[in-house]
């Protein structure tokens, strides 16, 4: 018996068909069982042309496996690659045996040069490493605390750990800045590294059409040139639990890293907030984010911070996993200190279902 697997678009498998087969295999409710998300993360996205990417296997109209995909242009030593991120595959609970995983995964093979997930399952795992990909256990997350008092209520640590975090913070330095609209902007920043392509379309899309998340733009000032700027994008959570910033992204040159990291310390403590994170592979910057005494959530150990907020949860490991592969230059694409992955990638920055539910559809 036949089994075709393509785009979701060519076979004419519909949202809905998806959304449920998500609803019925997947162990818990996730967001994708929103018309408005799952819209906008699968159908939306510039690369995708108003046309559901997700890759599908079907038989007699049954759909026995999804790969969730959004297609994007990746650049890897300079040069521009076909690319996609990977999200949310499952197998229906009686074909786990089937070998519908890998052949899904060997269609998506054939389509792309670059390919990135994250959040992998030990079941995924197995395949994707007997596929050629490589996998880092941790993605490194870096925490700056701004409320020592509050977070560490929050926290899981060592009286070593409070000794540290409670030392004093320095008066922060105050920054020129702007918040803008990429509607507005003529061109986008540059992105150091190996990286995913972030052009006007792609940033108007994840930010400013995102149906729930309400992200924040700044256009901060580098203090020691006149017209040179950083580009900081934030998100704030805040619940009854807890009031941090997320960094979900930083573009410009790498001169002008420093001065992200101390622009959102500085909002963070103007506007009352408990903490900043951020998520990166980047060297270039995480030499920063160690350098200015960002916690990281994988190597120090006295500290494990909330890594989940709807309901507030801290896990072990304290963050998440990556996959990578790319057919050209894969020695570089190998070396992580100089693979820019921030928030922003892939579903790195997922709303839960109880986001959703306690948000209202942004307008």
């Amino acid at each position: 018996m036949s089994l075709d697997i393509g785009f979701a678009s060519d076979l004419g498998v519909t949202p809905e068909l998806i959304q449920k087969f998500y609803q019925n295999e997947w162990k818990r409710k996730i967001a994708l069982s929103d018309n408005n998300f799952y819209s906008w993360q699968f159908i939306n996205p510039p690369k995708n042309e108003k046309k559901d990417s997700c890759v599908v296997a079907i038989r007699k109209g049954k759909i026995l496996g999804v790969m969730g995909l959004n297609k994007r242009d990746f650049i890897l030593s300079n040069t521009l690659y076909r690319g996609a991120e990977l999200t949310t595959w499952v197998v229906a609970e009686d074909n786990l045996k089937g070998g519908v995983g890998a052949k899904i995964l060997h269609f998506i093979l054939k389509k792309f040069d670059v390919l990135i997930g994250m959040g992998i399952s030990e079941d995924a795992l197995s395949i994707y490493l007997r596929s050629g990909f490589r996998y880092l256990n941790s993605i490194p997350r870096f925490v700056k605390i701004i409320d020592a008092e509050k977070m560490l209520q929050l926290s899981d640590c060592t009286d070593y750990a409070k000794k540290i975090i409670k030392k004093k913070l320095t008066e922060p330095e105050k920054y020129s800045y702007e918040m803008l609209s990429w509607r507005n902007e003529k061109s986008a920043p540059s992105i150091s590294g190996n990286h995913f392509v972030r052009n006007l379309d792609h940033l108007i899309w994840r930010y400013e059409d995102h149906p729930y998340f309400d992200y924040k733009t700044f256009k901060v000032k580098l203090p020691s040139k006149q017209s040179e700027y950083i580009y900081v994008v934030l998100r704030e959570e805040v619940t009854q639990d807890i009031r941090i910033i997320h960094i979900i992204d930083i573009l410009g040159d790498e001169s002008g890293y420093l001065t992200a990291l101390k622009f959102a310390e500085f909002y963070a403590i103007e506007n009352f907030f408990w903490a900043v994170d951020c998520f990166s592979t980047f060297g270039g910057l995480n030499k920063y984010l160690i350098s200015q005494g960002w916690l990281s959530c994988v190597d120090d150990f006295y500290i494990s911070v909330p890594y989940l907020f709807h309901p507030l949860e801290i896990r072990n490991p304290p963050t998440t996993s990556l996959i990578y592969w790319s057919r050209h230059n894969f020695d570089d694409m190998c070396d992580i200190s100089q693979l820019y992955i921030t928030k922003q990638d892939a579903d790195l920055d997922r709303p839960t279902i109880f986001n959703i539910g306690d948000a209202k559809l942004k307008t």
